[in-house]
This record gives structure tokens, C-alpha cells and sequence, in this order.
């Protein structure tokens, strides 16, 4: 039910935004930007617990999680705390995140920043891009193994890394036929947001 929902409406509102600014508009403001930092590197230090903590106000299943939502204080704590890398909700709709509160977390802080959403067209990664982010998650179960391979050669061509989140048996294997350099597994499953959705043996 869930993912159904979020689905179509990132289907209506990526649509809005690409008849407001056209893709090759943002293409052309994707050149030149600034060096980022790497998000591989970054969760790959052996010996060692590399955690990607979460900036998120609110989620579909949860409500809103901080009603004093501080976004910049929270990155902020997660950095001195040791986070190695820190990931930005950016839906509106149904976690009422941002793109603003991704540029102004990753202006506050030195760690990479993820920008988290549902990425079904490759508008969105150039979007990513233009915030700032330093890695974009792409969601297995959305998206086909071409798709995948798509985007992650857009992401690449930003110098942005990909984290290619899996949540079930299935989509473990369909990511696996594709060239995904960094793999994640959600224990939820999105139709519900009822954990325990992938049990590894």
C-alpha cells in the first residue's frame, strides 16, 4: 500500500517539476560543480562500525518522528558522534523532507551526505546533484535492472556514488545482475513498512 502510493505520487510531482524545469536546464546546471565527497570511502573503513545516520522529520507508518525538527543540529550531533556518513529524507509528501534541508545539512558538516528518496526518473539524480549530495540511494524494488544501471551511470558521470537498497530475496538477486558497487539491505518491507521483510540465511 504504501510504496503503491509513494510511487504514483513521485510519478505526478517529478512530472510537474520536469514540465516547471525542463531536464536539459538541469543538466546544464549539473557542470561544473563542486568536488564531492566520496560516500564509498567514507562507509569502508575496516575494523571499524561505519554508520550512515538518518535525517528524517517523519515517515508514512510513524507520523511526524520530531516535532522540533532541527535538521543542521541534528547532522551536526551525528558528526561528532562519529557518523561516517550522514542520509537526507528528501520526499515532501510522505516524510517532509527536502532538497533545501539537503543543501543546508550538507553545508553544515564534512562527512558525504545521501540524498534518500524514491528515484524512479533520472531528473531526480541531476536534482540530487545540484543540492549537493554525495551519493544517491536507489530502491531495488522500484526500479528494473536496466534502470538501475542507468542511473548509476548518471550518478557516476556526477561523481556521485549509488547505494542500491535491497529488501527482499528478489530484488537481492536482481541487484546482483547488475554492476552496483555498494549494496544495502532494509529489513522493511515497503508495501507495509513492517519489518523482518528479508530474512538472510
Amino acid at each position: 500500500m504504501y510504496l503503491t502510493e509513494i510511487l504514483k505520487h513521485k510519478t505526478i510531482e517529478v512530472s510537474i517539476r520536469k514540465n516547471n524545469v525542463p531536464l536539459e536546464v538541469l543538466k546544464e546546471k549539473s557542470y561544473g560543480l563542486p568536488v564531492r565527497r566520496s560516500f564509498k570511502i567514507a562507509i569502508s573503513s575496516p575494523g571499524n562500525i561505519n554508520l550512515i545516520a538518518e535525517v528524517k522529520k517523519a515517515s508514512p507508518s510513524a507520523g511526524v518522528i520530531r516535532e522540533d525538527f532541527d535538521p543542521v543540529a541534528i547532522a551536526m550531533e551525528y558528526e561528532e558522534a562519529g557518523a561516517k556518513a550522514i542520509s537526507v529524507l528528501t520526499d515532501e509528501n510522505f516524510f517532509q523532507g527536502s532538497m533545501d534541508i539537503l543543501k543546508k545539512v550538507r553545508g553544515a558538516v564534512h562527512i558525504p551526505v545521501l540524498c534518500k528518496d524514491f528515484i524512479i526518473d533520472e531528473y531526480q539524480i541531476y536534482e540530487a546533484a545540484i543540492a549537493g549530495s554525495d551519493a544517491i540511494l536507489l530502491i531495488a524494488s522500484c526500479l528494473s535492472i536496466g534502470q538501475i544501471n542507468r542511473f548509476m551511470d548518471i550518478a557516476y558521470a556526477l561523481q556521485m556514488d549509488c547505494l542500491v537498497e535491497t529488501h527482499s530475496n528478489d530484488d537481492v538477486e536482481k541487484v546482483l545482475e547488475t554492476n552496483a558497487g555498494i549494496i544495502g539491505i532494509n529489513n522493511r518491507n515497503l508495501r507495509t513498512f513492517i519489518g523482518n521483510s528479508l530474512c538472510l540465511s
